[in-house]
């Protein structure tokens, strides 16, 4: 994907004001955050390396704790969330609770794009 894509995705993201969770894999196969498991809010923090970038994970989920004894609320953000990738036309693929938008896809991936 090129950088005005990045750009365009990330803007939308930021003006959305959805606290969305983000982790992503570069080609070097290094990741972020560091583990390859965890995410993070702060979106600031990926923006503008997008040269080096296989795919940005995005969840659309956010989980609402209302106290110890109640059950956990969760408030799904998917349909907003793939509105603002096809928007900007990113290729991305369904993952659980979100998207994965694809930078680069390797010769032996095939994921299926949205």
């Amino acid at each position: 994907m090129n950088n005005t894509r990045w750009q365009a995705l990330f803007q939308s993201l930021n003006a959305s004001h959805r606290m969305f969770q983000y982790r992503r894999k570069d080609l070097d196969g290094s990741w972020f955050p560091e583990d390859g498991i965890s995410f993070t809010p702060e979106i600031a923090q990926y923006w503008g390396e997008f040269s080096s970038m296989e795919w940005f994970d995005i969840l659309a989920y956010k989980e609402i704790r209302k106290g110890a004894l109640l059950p956990i609320e969760v408030v799904d953000y998917s349909d907003e969330l793939i509105e603002i990738a096809r928007s900007v036309g990113a290729k991305f693929s369904i993952i659980d609770h979100g998207i994965r938008v694809w930078g680069y896809i390797r010769e032996n991936e095939q994921p299926n794009l949205q």
